[in-house]
């Protein structure tokens, strides 16, 4: 039985209008803590750090506006394909930094959008063949804008009930999902000095066959704080920046070390670098 015009107009206003909710209370969640998604982008290392903090603030005014231009329903079939190109834009650099996103949390809308970058991929294929979607079932639809501004009032509390929902989680920077795995987590500051004097101590580590992988997340204001101390203690570990406010619902104090195995922690150390002997024994203890 053929789709009427009445429901693929309502079909394509609902749709965009879902779209444009979750762009602007992503775009909003984004704007509220610059310096987190400025982090957020810098996980990816693929751009230069001064170019990081004007393409964050452009991604938020394109998404911005393309949430708004869906809400209110305007050039919908441009909206759409611009909601497709920044989604393809996002999984290809996710596709392409794969490793380096290992254990750590998209955090667009806290706990909406929860896991590593397999996550993160199927979500955004999701989001892509929705928008495709929309845009196959616009070809042959006339559009008449109805109830338009109901559609728009809905829309703003349904963006601020969902920012509601997701800001007092936005700071978990790694999701309880990505715990799978034997590795070792290293929680550092790039402004404490007690970090930088115990950087042989993560070296020895890093180096140990005996250690399960380990990276690095490490907190900081900004990215020259991090690359300043990487350059200071001459360390090469594989890294995670964070947010101080980030750093801080992670742990208390720093340093830390956390020991995976199986997804469980099996040891973990609070305010101290362990010996390379001392993880050894913890090691073994644990698989007795």
């Amino acid at each position: 039985m053929p789709i009427s015009q009445s429901a693929k107009q309502w079909t394509v206003f609902g749709g965009t209008w879902l779209l444009g909710i979750v762009f602007l209370a992503a775009a909003f969640l984004k704007a509220l803590d610059l310096n987190a998604f400025t982090q957020q982008i810098a996980r990816y290392q693929l751009l230069p750090t001064g170019l990081k903090l004007p393409i964050a603030v452009g991604l938020i005014v394109v998404e911005g506006i393309v949430g708004l231009a869906c809400l209110v329903s305007f050039r919908l079939r441009t909206a759409l394909w611009l909601v497709i190109v920044l989604l393809a834009l996002f999984l290809g650099a996710t596709l392409f930094r794969w490793s380096l996103l290992q254990g750590t949390d998209c955090n667009c809308f806290g706990p909406v959008i929860v896991g590593g970058p397999g996550a993160v991929v199927l979500h955004t294929i999701v989001l892509i063949a929705f928008a495709a979607g929309l845009l196959a079932l616009m070809r042959k639809t006339i559009l008449t804008s109805s109830f338009k501004g109901g559609r728009i009032a809905a829309g703003v509390f349904a963006m601020f009930l969902l920012i509601f929902v997701a800001k007092p989680f936005s700071n978990n920077a790694l999701s309880q999902n990505a715990l799978a795995g034997d590795h070792t987590r290293i929680f550092l500051s790039a402004t404490c000095e007690k970090c930088k004097k115990e950087a042989e101590k993560v070296r020895a580590l890093a180096n140990s066959a005996d250690v399960p992988p380990v990276r690095i997340f490490i907190g900081a204001s900004y990215d020259y704080q991090i690359d300043d101390f990487f350059k200071a203690v001459n360390l090469q570990v594989p890294y995670t920046p964070m947010t101080f406010s980030q750093l801080a619902g992670e742990t208390p104090r720093v340093p830390k070390v956390q020991i995976f195995r199986a997804g469980s922690v099996v040891k973990e150390w609070e305010g101290d670098i362990p010996g390379l002997d001392e993880v050894r024994r913890a090691l073994s203890t644990a698989t007795e």
